[in-house]
C-alpha cells in the first residue's frame, strides 16, 4: 500500500515539475532570400499575441550571422500554443530594422506564413502558426 501512495506522489511531481518539456515542441524556422552581399545578422523572434511586433517582448528570440543566402534557426521546448515570427536581417548593424523617410524598411524582412505585405506589418491572425504539444513544425520565411 505504501509503495502503491509513494509511485502515485511520484506521478503526480513528475507531472507537476518535470514533465514541462513533455508538453512543448519545436520550431524549425528556414530563412530564404537573405542578402549575401552585405551579410550582416539575421533576427528572428517568436512573439505571442499581445506582444506581437513590441520592442524587446518576443517571447524567444535568435541572432545568427549571415553567411549564405539561407539560414535556419531552430526554437526548442515552445510551449503549445500561437505564435508569429518576425524576421530581419540587419546589413547596417544598426541592431534594428532600418526604414526610409516613409517607414518602408530598407533591408530583408519576412513573417511566418509570408503573408502579403501592404500598408504597414501583418495583423497577428496573418503570421499566426500553432503549435502543439511534442510536435515540430517546419516553417520558411521567404525575406524581401
Amino acid at each position: 500500500m505504501k509503495q502503491g501512495l509513494k509511485l502515485i506522489i511520484m506521478g503526480i511531481v513528475l507531472f507537476c515539475f518535470g514533465g514541462s518539456k513533455a508538453l512543448a515542441g519545436t520550431i524549425i524556422v528556414n530563412l530564404e532570400g537573405l542578402s549575401t552581399s552585405k551579410s550582416g545578422k539575421a533576427y528572428t523572434a517568436l512573439f505571442i499575441k499581445q506582444n506581437f511586433l513590441k520592442s524587446d517582448e518576443q517571447y524567444l528570440g535568435s541572432i545568427i550571422p549571415v553567411t549564405s543566402n539561407k539560414a535556419q534557426i531552430i526554437f526548442e521546448n515552445v510551449p503549445a500554443g500561437s505564435y508569429g515570427i518576425a524576421s530581419f536581417q540587419d546589413i547596417d548593424g544598426s541592431e534594428d530594422l532600418s526604414k526610409n523617410f516613409l517607414g518602408i524598411p530598407k533591408e530583408p524582412m519576412g513573417f511566418s506564413r509570408n503573408p502579403r505585405i501592404r500598408f504597414g506589418p501583418p495583423d497577428f491572425e496573418d503570421v499566426k502558426i500553432t503549435i502543439r504539444s511534442n510536435e515540430t513544425v517546419q516553417i520558411t520565411i521567404n525575406m524581401k
